[in-house]
C-alpha cells in the first residue's frame, strides 16, 4: 500500500497542529511561570551583587589582596565589572541611583588578614543610592525593594537574599540605624591611611 501526497499533508497537518499546540502550551507556561516583576529585579539584582563581589575579588587580586578604598569602591573596581550597569540595582529606576553600597570597615583591608571571609560583608542593597556609596552594615533599603528581601554579597565572592529585618548573621536588631551618608561622611570614619591620608 503506498501513500499518496493527500496522505501526506493529511499526516503533515496533523503534525502541524501537534507543534503549533505544543509551542502555544510552551510559551503560555514560559508566561505563566515567569515571576513576578519585583521578583525579577531581586533575582537581577542577586547577579549585579554578585559579579560586583567577583570584582573586588579581581581588584584584591590585583593590589596585594587589599580591597578598594570604600569612598572609591565603584570606581576603582570599574574596570573590572563587565558592565557599568551592574552598578545600578535594577529595582531603581533613576539614571543617577545605584543602591549599592560598600562595608567601609573594609576599606582598604587585607584579605589575608580577616577572619571568615565567608561571614564578612563586603557590598550590600543600600539605602544610599550615590556612586561610591558606603556605610558600616546597615541602612539595608525597606521591604518595598525587593519584595521583603535585600541582598548581601561577602568577601569570599558568594551573594545571598536575606529577608528584611534581619541581619546577615541572623541578628534581628533595628537596621534602619544612622548610617553614612555618603562617601564625604564615611571617609570621616575610615583611618586616614586607607584614605589615601
Amino acid at each position: 500500500m503506498s501513500l499518496g501526497v493527500s496522505d501526506l499533508w493529511r499526516g503533515a497537518g496533523v503534525a502541524g497542529v501537534g507543534i503549533v499546540f505544543f509551542a502555544c502550551g510552551a510559551m503560555a507556561w514560559r508566561v505563566l511561570s515567569a515571576p513576578p516583576p519585583g521578583r525579577r529585579a531581586a533575582v537581577a539584582c542577586l547577579s549585579h551583587i554578585k559579579q560586583i563581589a567577583l570584582g573586588d575579588i579581581m581588584y584584591s587580586a590585583d593590589n596585594d589582596d587589599r580591597l578598594p578604598p570604600a569612598t572609591t569602591w565603584m570606581d576603582a573596581i570599574s574596570p573590572r565589572v563587565p558592565s557599568e550597569a551592574l552598578f545600578h540595582c535594577p529595582a531603581l529606576e533613576g539614571k543617577n541611583e545605584y543602591g549599592y553600597a560598600m562595608n567601609f570597615e573594609l576599606s582598604g583591608k587585607d584579605t589575608k588578614a580577616l577572619p571568615r571571609l565567608e561571614s564578612q560583608v563586603l557590598v550590600f542593597d543600600s539605602v544610599l543610592l550615590a556612586r561610591n556609596a558606603c556605610s558600616g552594615v546597615y541602612g539595608f533599603p525597606d521591604a518595598s525593594r525587593h519584595n521583603g528581601k535585600y541582598n548581601v554579597a561577602f568577601v569570599d565572592g558568594h551573594a545571598k537574599g536575606f529577608t528584611c529585618g534581619r541581619q546577615p548573621g541572623g541578628n534581628s536588631s533595628s537596621w534602619h540605624g544612622s548610617f553614612a551618608k555618603g562617601p564625604e561622611e564615611a571617609a570621616r570614619h575610615v583611618p586616614s591611611m586607607e584614605r589615601g591620608r
